[in-house]
């Protein structure tokens, strides 16, 4: 999956997505609110169906879920979190998981080397996974509904349990006392390339094993990428190569460029979905979308329209290989697809007539730019550059790290992207 070099990146099976902050989390219908049922977002909803036994009978009604207890204030904010239907060995998809990761997840390491783990015995939450397949997922011992990713330490060695609670999503809050005792043991293998604690984004990811055809969990671990699968699970490197980025006036990367692409979190990686037959299938296309370095800097509007004849700021590169071209509203090519952002009005971004139409809740005020490597690249650039509506949603007092991931939708691809103190998504 991961190769050597950008051009030879995704030679493995990930599953689908979009670019952007993402809209909505299904229990089994989308919420009415959104119309289809997307993952961990900004308004996502998950309807739980409780019976009440009586002694008159039983009573069922249904409980709306918005805010995940152990994700709290970042809950709705998509960066952080990960969400889609898993490859089934790579012959179809299964129903939607999310992984919501957790508010307190930079504390983590800290929590479990101040801990005395052989007195105690306590595993601390990082993470917690709705399932809204009948069946669960088996490899990583996910059941039906809400399951707790608890970490620990014993000696030096990062250990982690999966534990089923079914409907009470409020039970992954607290330390799990006696973790050897409860749940199935999961497979921890950190990866540490940097030292520094900042290269590291506190978010939560599902990835693809290669070897065994199997989604497995990378996640922030203190000052490590934590990958976490099967007890046979081999995960796939993280990538050797990046694209290189159009430079933003103002902005230098204050950490070096390279945590963005050999450094997972920033990044995402999937293969994506094709129409089969009433539904999806993993099409031949892989897709690596990557964020600009300095992405975390842009903080304000203006960072998006540093200057009236460059306007365009170039916030992420999504790698497409395995295909020529894939068809979506993006409309991207083999290669490097160079995504921008623009602040301001159709004019004043110099998006070209005719103006698409900019659904609500758009308004207007904020565009993308795909420049596809298909056709004379860079002789015919302009007429290779799909424009389109976006959407911001803000999510004051939240501090939103610099990535990009793909957004799963069930009827296109497309993402979501930090812009300010908020996401955007591709309309």
């Amino acid at each position: 999956m991961k190769q050597q070099s950008v051009q030879a990146l995704l030679a493995a099976t990930l599953v689908a997505g979009a670019i952007g902050c993402e809209t909505t989390l299904s229990g089994g219908a989308a919420t009415p609110a959104i119309g289809r049922p997307e993952c961990p977002s900004d308004e996502f909803a998950i309807a739980v169906v409780d019976t009440v036994h009586t002694p008159r009978g039983d009573v069922t009604h249904t409980r709306t879920i918005t805010t995940i207890p152990l994700a709290g204030p970042i809950s709705n904010v998509p960066e952080f979190h990960d969400c889609q239907q898993l490859i089934q060995k790579e012959n179809g998809y299964l129903a939607l998981h999310a992984i919501f990761a957790s508010f307190q997840l930079n504390l983590l390491a800290d929590s479990l080397d101040t801990l005395a783990y052989t007195t105690k015995k306590r595993a601390f939450p990082a993470a917690e996974i709705y399932s809204s397949d009948t069946h669960g997922y088996a490899p990583l011992a996910i059941q039906h509904y809400f399951n707790c990713l608890y970490f620990y330490r014993d000696g030096s060695q990062w250990r982690a349990n999966i534990v089923p609670i079914g409907k009470d999503e409020t039970d992954c809050s607290k330390p799990l006392i006696n973790p050897a005792r409860a749940g199935t043991e999961l497979k921890v293998l950190p990866v540490s390339p940097q030292s520094n604690d900042a290269a590291y984004p506190p978010v939560a990811r599902w990835d693809w094993d290669p070897a065994h055809h199997e989604q497995y969990i990378g996640i922030k671990c203190g000052v490590a990428w934590c990958e976490v699968g099967s007890q046979q699970f081999a995960p796939a490197p993280a990538l050797t190569a990046g694209p290189s980025f159009d430079p933003v006036t103002g902005f230098t990367a204050t950490t070096g460029s390279d945590h963005v692409y050999t450094i997972k979190g920033w990044y995402d990686e999937q293969q994506l979905a094709v129409p089969a037959g009433a539904g999806l299938a993993p099409g031949a296309a892989h897709g690596v979308i990557i964020p600009n370095p300095i992405l975390d800097q842009l903080n304000q509007a203006a960072d998006f329209h540093p200057t009236t004849g460059q306007p365009w700021v170039h916030v992420a590169t999504a790698v497409l290989t395995g295909a020529s071209s894939y068809s979506s509203k993006l409309h991207l090519g083999g290669g490097d697809n160079k995504i921008y952002l623009c602040h301001g009005t159709a004019t004043e971004c110099g998006v070209p007539p005719p103006t698409p139409t900019c659904p609500a809740p758009a308004d207007g005020k904020w565009w993308a730019k795909i420049a596809s490597p298909r056709g004379l690249w860079p002789f015919w650039w302009w007429h290779n550059a799909t424009y389109r509506c976006v959407t911001q949603r803000l999510h004051p007092g939240v501090t939103i790290p610099g990535t990009v991931r793909w957004r799963w939708a069930v009827n296109d691809e497309t993402g979501w992207i930090r812009c300010t103190n908020g996401c955007c998504t591709v309309n």
